[in-house]
Protein backbone atom coordinates (compact mmCIF):
# COMPACT_ATOMS: atom_id res chain seq x y z
CA UNK A 1 0.00 0.00 0.00
CA UNK A 2 1.33 3.34 -1.24
CA UNK A 3 1.53 6.35 1.39
CA UNK A 4 0.38 10.02 0.23
CA UNK A 5 1.49 13.34 1.13
CA UNK A 6 0.02 16.26 0.36
CA UNK A 7 1.76 19.09 -1.23
CA UNK A 8 2.53 20.76 2.07
CA UNK A 9 3.89 17.60 3.73
CA UNK A 10 6.30 17.07 0.92
CA UNK A 11 6.85 20.77 0.45
CA UNK A 12 8.33 20.71 4.45
CA UNK A 13 10.13 17.87 4.03
CA UNK A 14 11.96 18.90 1.41
CA UNK A 15 12.67 22.10 3.22
CA UNK A 16 13.77 20.26 6.21
CA UNK A 17 16.29 18.34 3.95
CA UNK A 18 17.19 20.73 2.14
CA UNK A 19 18.20 22.71 6.21
CA UNK A 20 20.02 19.79 7.31
CA UNK A 21 22.76 19.53 4.10
CA UNK A 22 22.82 23.57 4.38
CA UNK A 23 24.02 22.59 8.37
CA UNK A 24 26.16 19.31 7.49
CA UNK A 25 27.93 21.23 4.56
CA UNK A 26 28.66 24.45 7.03
CA UNK A 27 29.64 22.19 9.78
CA UNK A 28 32.40 20.54 7.42
CA UNK A 29 34.17 24.12 7.46
CA UNK A 30 34.70 24.33 10.81
CA UNK A 31 38.16 23.15 12.44
CA UNK A 32 37.89 19.30 13.59
CA UNK A 33 36.92 18.30 17.19
CA UNK A 34 39.37 17.33 19.71
CA UNK A 35 38.93 13.40 20.11
CA UNK A 36 40.65 11.38 22.98
CA UNK A 37 41.84 7.81 22.59
CA UNK A 38 41.57 5.95 26.07
CA UNK A 39 42.44 2.07 26.80
CA UNK A 40 43.40 -0.16 29.57
CA UNK A 41 40.96 2.14 31.78
CA UNK A 42 40.90 -1.59 34.19
CA UNK A 43 38.02 -0.26 36.26
CA UNK A 44 39.73 2.58 37.27
CA UNK A 45 36.97 4.63 37.65
CA UNK A 46 38.50 7.50 39.75
CA UNK A 47 41.71 8.14 37.48
CA UNK A 48 39.46 7.81 34.28
CA UNK A 49 36.74 10.30 35.94
CA UNK A 50 40.02 12.77 36.33
CA UNK A 51 40.59 12.01 32.36
CA UNK A 52 37.55 13.39 30.98
CA UNK A 53 36.69 16.00 33.48
CA UNK A 54 40.12 17.27 32.34
CA UNK A 55 39.79 16.97 29.08
CA UNK A 56 42.72 14.64 28.77
CA UNK A 57 44.72 18.13 29.98
CA UNK A 58 43.28 20.36 26.91
CA UNK A 59 41.49 22.29 29.58
CA UNK A 60 44.09 23.63 31.12
CA UNK A 61 45.89 24.25 27.76
CA UNK A 62 43.05 26.21 27.18
CA UNK A 63 42.90 28.27 30.09
CA UNK A 64 46.39 28.80 29.76
CA UNK A 65 45.59 30.34 25.78
CA UNK A 66 42.65 32.33 27.02
CA UNK A 67 43.96 34.28 30.74
CA UNK A 68 47.56 34.35 30.14
CA UNK A 69 48.19 38.27 30.34
CA UNK A 70 44.92 38.53 32.49
CA UNK A 71 45.23 35.92 35.51
CA UNK A 72 48.08 34.69 37.85
CA UNK A 73 49.71 31.12 36.97
CA UNK A 74 47.90 30.14 40.34
CA UNK A 75 44.87 31.30 38.97
CA UNK A 76 44.93 30.59 36.06
CA UNK A 77 44.89 26.53 38.06
CA UNK A 78 42.47 27.45 40.39
CA UNK A 79 39.62 28.00 37.47
CA UNK A 80 41.12 24.85 35.66
CA UNK A 81 40.44 23.12 38.95
CA UNK A 82 37.29 24.72 39.83
CA UNK A 83 36.27 23.43 36.08
CA UNK A 84 37.37 19.94 36.78
CA UNK A 85 35.59 19.51 40.36
CA UNK A 86 32.81 22.31 40.37
CA UNK A 87 31.18 20.83 43.49
CA UNK A 88 33.90 20.33 45.93
CA UNK A 89 35.61 23.35 44.94
CA UNK A 90 32.00 24.89 45.43
CA UNK A 91 32.12 23.80 48.84
CA UNK A 92 35.66 25.01 49.98
CA UNK A 93 34.65 28.91 48.42
CA UNK A 94 31.72 28.69 50.40
CA UNK A 95 33.60 27.66 53.63
CA UNK A 96 36.33 30.36 53.07
CA UNK A 97 34.08 33.39 51.80
CA UNK A 98 31.98 33.67 54.60
CA UNK A 99 30.70 38.07 54.01
CA UNK A 100 28.23 37.55 51.03
CA UNK A 101 29.00 40.67 49.54
CA UNK A 102 33.00 38.90 49.30
CA UNK A 103 31.06 35.44 47.74
CA UNK A 104 28.52 37.44 45.14
CA UNK A 105 32.11 39.33 43.84
CA UNK A 106 33.49 35.91 43.23
CA UNK A 107 30.26 34.41 41.71
CA UNK A 108 30.45 37.43 39.40
CA UNK A 109 34.27 36.98 38.69
CA UNK A 110 33.64 33.44 38.46
CA UNK A 111 30.60 33.80 35.93
CA UNK A 112 32.54 36.19 33.81
CA UNK A 113 35.53 33.55 33.53
CA UNK A 114 33.36 30.73 32.90
CA UNK A 115 31.40 31.97 29.58
CA UNK A 116 34.27 33.37 27.97
CA UNK A 117 36.15 30.12 28.32
CA UNK A 118 32.81 27.83 27.15
CA UNK A 119 32.45 30.54 24.21
CA UNK A 120 36.37 30.05 23.36
CA UNK A 121 36.04 25.91 23.63
CA UNK A 122 32.98 26.31 21.61
CA UNK A 123 33.83 28.87 18.51
CA UNK A 124 34.45 25.38 16.35
CA UNK A 125 31.85 23.63 17.21
CA UNK A 126 28.07 24.06 15.35
CA UNK A 127 25.35 25.54 17.73
CA UNK A 128 23.52 21.85 18.22
CA UNK A 129 26.08 20.37 19.67
CA UNK A 130 26.97 23.19 21.80
CA UNK A 131 22.84 23.11 23.03
CA UNK A 132 23.68 19.13 24.01
CA UNK A 133 26.56 19.51 25.72
CA UNK A 134 24.66 22.35 28.32
CA UNK A 135 21.94 21.66 30.88
CA UNK A 136 18.33 22.16 29.70
CA UNK A 137 17.25 24.71 31.92
CA UNK A 138 20.17 26.93 31.65
CA UNK A 139 20.36 26.76 27.50
CA UNK A 140 18.63 29.82 26.96
CA UNK A 141 20.37 31.98 29.80
CA UNK A 142 23.94 30.76 28.74
CA UNK A 143 22.70 30.98 24.80
CA UNK A 144 21.66 34.58 25.32
CA UNK A 145 25.20 35.37 27.58
CA UNK A 146 27.36 33.70 24.21
CA UNK A 147 25.65 35.49 21.32
CA UNK A 148 25.98 38.96 23.64
CA UNK A 149 28.49 41.44 22.33
CA UNK A 150 29.76 43.14 25.57
CA UNK A 151 31.47 46.15 23.64
CA UNK A 152 28.03 47.73 23.69
CA UNK A 153 27.12 49.50 26.69
CA UNK A 154 23.44 48.49 26.72
CA UNK A 155 24.64 44.21 25.92
CA UNK A 156 26.52 44.75 29.39
CA UNK A 157 23.73 45.84 31.46
CA UNK A 158 21.87 43.33 29.68
CA UNK A 159 24.50 40.93 30.60
CA UNK A 160 24.97 41.81 34.15
CA UNK A 161 20.98 42.13 34.71
CA UNK A 162 21.09 38.19 33.68
CA UNK A 163 23.97 37.25 35.96
CA UNK A 164 22.31 39.04 39.52
CA UNK A 165 19.30 37.71 38.61
CA UNK A 166 20.87 34.25 38.83
CA UNK A 167 22.53 35.44 41.91
CA UNK A 168 19.85 36.73 43.46
CA UNK A 169 17.66 33.70 42.97
CA UNK A 170 20.13 31.30 45.08
CA UNK A 171 20.84 29.66 41.44
CA UNK A 172 24.69 30.47 41.21
CA UNK A 173 26.34 27.14 42.13
CA UNK A 174 24.06 24.95 40.06
CA UNK A 175 24.84 27.57 36.83
CA UNK A 176 28.37 27.39 38.08
CA UNK A 177 27.67 23.78 37.96
CA UNK A 178 26.56 23.69 34.94
CA UNK A 179 28.86 25.75 33.23
CA UNK A 180 31.74 23.57 34.12
CA UNK A 181 30.59 20.58 33.08
CA UNK A 182 29.12 22.04 29.83
CA UNK A 183 33.32 23.15 28.91
CA UNK A 184 34.11 19.30 29.94
CA UNK A 185 32.39 18.38 27.11
CA UNK A 186 33.37 20.91 25.09
CA UNK A 187 37.09 20.09 25.59
CA UNK A 188 36.84 16.63 23.72
CA UNK A 189 34.23 15.83 20.94
CA UNK A 190 34.81 12.16 20.93
CA UNK A 191 35.67 9.64 22.93
CA UNK A 192 36.92 6.44 21.87
CA UNK A 193 37.91 3.51 24.11
CA UNK A 194 40.20 0.97 23.02
CA UNK A 195 39.05 -2.08 24.39
CA UNK A 196 39.43 -3.19 28.69
CA UNK A 197 37.33 -0.97 30.56
CA UNK A 198 36.79 -4.06 32.92
CA UNK A 199 39.66 -6.06 34.63
CA UNK A 200 41.23 -5.34 38.18
CA UNK A 201 39.79 -2.11 38.89
CA UNK A 202 37.55 -1.74 41.29
CA UNK A 203 34.36 0.00 39.71
CA UNK A 204 34.61 -0.92 35.58
CA UNK A 205 30.49 -0.34 36.41
CA UNK A 206 30.94 3.51 37.31
CA UNK A 207 32.98 4.05 34.07
CA UNK A 208 30.26 2.88 31.79
CA UNK A 209 27.90 5.04 33.99
CA UNK A 210 29.81 7.71 33.68
CA UNK A 211 29.98 7.45 30.12
CA UNK A 212 26.25 7.18 29.46
CA UNK A 213 25.51 10.14 32.01
CA UNK A 214 28.32 12.61 31.05
CA UNK A 215 28.80 12.14 27.33
CA UNK A 216 27.01 11.66 24.10
CA UNK A 217 30.07 11.05 21.57
CA UNK A 218 31.71 8.17 22.12
CA UNK A 219 32.74 4.58 20.85
CA UNK A 220 34.14 1.49 22.66
CA UNK A 221 36.11 -1.63 20.87
CA UNK A 222 35.83 -4.06 23.54
CA UNK A 223 39.27 -6.15 25.00
CA UNK A 224 39.51 -9.13 26.59
CA UNK A 225 38.31 -8.58 29.63
CA UNK A 226 35.51 -7.02 28.24
CA UNK A 227 34.37 -9.75 26.48
CA UNK A 228 35.47 -11.87 29.43
CA UNK A 229 32.30 -10.44 31.15
CA UNK A 230 30.36 -10.75 28.75
CA UNK A 231 31.44 -14.36 28.36
CA UNK A 232 30.20 -14.64 31.68
CA UNK A 233 27.01 -12.64 31.13
CA UNK A 234 25.77 -15.32 28.27
CA UNK A 235 26.65 -18.31 30.69
CA UNK A 236 29.94 -19.42 29.89
CA UNK A 237 30.72 -21.32 32.85
CA UNK A 238 34.47 -20.76 31.96
CA UNK A 239 34.56 -17.32 32.05
CA UNK A 240 32.59 -17.29 34.39
CA UNK A 241 35.75 -18.96 36.49
CA UNK A 242 37.93 -16.97 34.98
CA UNK A 243 35.87 -13.85 36.00
CA UNK A 244 35.75 -15.00 39.66
CA UNK A 245 39.37 -16.09 39.93
CA UNK A 246 40.52 -12.38 38.61
CA UNK A 247 38.21 -10.63 41.34
CA UNK A 248 39.31 -12.64 44.43
CA UNK A 249 42.97 -12.16 42.80
CA UNK A 250 42.47 -8.28 43.04
CA UNK A 251 40.26 -8.12 46.13
CA UNK A 252 37.21 -6.99 44.01
CA UNK A 253 34.86 -10.13 44.76
CA UNK A 254 32.23 -7.07 46.16
CA UNK A 255 32.07 -6.09 42.74
CA UNK A 256 30.33 -8.84 41.38
CA UNK A 257 28.02 -8.78 44.75
CA UNK A 258 27.55 -4.45 45.28
CA UNK A 259 27.30 -3.34 41.50
CA UNK A 260 25.46 -6.49 39.85
CA UNK A 261 24.03 -8.37 42.74
CA UNK A 262 25.72 -11.65 41.94
CA UNK A 263 25.65 -14.12 45.16
CA UNK A 264 29.18 -15.65 46.22
CA UNK A 265 27.26 -17.43 49.13
CA UNK A 266 27.90 -21.07 48.01
CA UNK A 267 31.61 -20.63 46.44
CA UNK A 268 32.76 -18.36 49.11
CA UNK A 269 31.80 -21.22 51.54
CA UNK A 270 33.01 -24.19 49.87
CA UNK A 271 36.37 -22.19 49.40
CA UNK A 272 36.73 -21.81 52.91
CA UNK A 273 36.03 -25.15 53.79
CA UNK A 274 38.02 -27.08 51.34
CA UNK A 275 41.28 -24.62 51.01
CA UNK A 276 43.49 -22.80 53.29
CA UNK A 277 45.20 -19.83 52.24
CA UNK A 278 48.83 -20.16 50.28
CA UNK A 279 51.52 -17.61 50.04
CA UNK A 280 51.22 -17.69 46.18
CA UNK A 281 47.51 -16.60 45.96
CA UNK A 282 47.31 -14.23 48.44
CA UNK A 283 45.63 -10.92 47.30
CA UNK A 284 47.77 -8.34 44.55
CA UNK A 285 46.42 -5.08 47.01
CA UNK A 286 48.76 -2.49 47.50
CA UNK A 287 46.55 -1.55 51.21
CA UNK A 288 46.92 -4.59 52.65
CA UNK A 289 47.26 -3.63 56.15
CA UNK A 290 43.80 -2.17 55.98
CA UNK A 291 41.95 -4.91 55.03
CA UNK A 292 40.75 -7.07 57.19
CA UNK A 293 42.26 -10.80 57.70
CA UNK A 294 38.85 -12.19 57.02
CA UNK A 295 38.32 -11.21 53.45
CA UNK A 296 41.81 -11.65 52.41
CA UNK A 297 41.82 -15.32 53.80
CA UNK A 298 38.33 -15.38 51.27
CA UNK A 299 39.87 -14.22 48.43
CA UNK A 300 42.70 -16.49 48.78
CA UNK A 301 40.86 -19.51 49.20
CA UNK A 302 37.80 -18.21 46.76
CA UNK A 303 40.65 -17.48 43.95
CA UNK A 304 42.19 -21.34 44.47
CA UNK A 305 38.73 -23.20 44.25
CA UNK A 306 37.97 -20.67 40.88
CA UNK A 307 41.21 -21.76 39.52
CA UNK A 308 41.11 -25.64 39.71
CA UNK A 309 37.09 -25.30 37.97
CA UNK A 310 38.40 -23.13 35.63
CA UNK A 311 41.79 -25.93 34.78
CA UNK A 312 38.80 -28.44 34.27
CA UNK A 313 36.69 -26.65 32.57
CA UNK A 314 39.97 -25.40 30.02
CA UNK A 315 40.96 -29.42 29.90
CA UNK A 316 37.29 -30.21 28.86
CA UNK A 317 37.38 -27.53 25.86
CA UNK A 318 40.30 -28.78 24.83
CA UNK A 319 39.51 -32.08 24.60
CA UNK A 320 36.19 -30.95 23.25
Amino acid sequence: MKTRFSHKEVEKNRNEIASEIVNLSATLNLPKGTEAFISDIHGESDRFSHIMRSGAGNISKKVEELFTGRLTKSNQKKLACLIYYPSEVLKNVQNKLTDKPDLEQWQMDTFNNLIEMLRYMANKYPKKLVKESVQPKFWEIIENLLMIDTSYNSKQLYCQGLLGSIVKLGLADDFIIALCHAIQRMAIERIHILGDIYGRGLHPDRVIAYLSDHWQNFDIQWGNHDILWMGSMAGSKLCMLNLIRICARYHNLKLLNEAYDIDLTSIVKFARHSYRPLPNFEPKVDNVEEIPKEELVTDNCVQQAATIMQFKLEGQAIQA
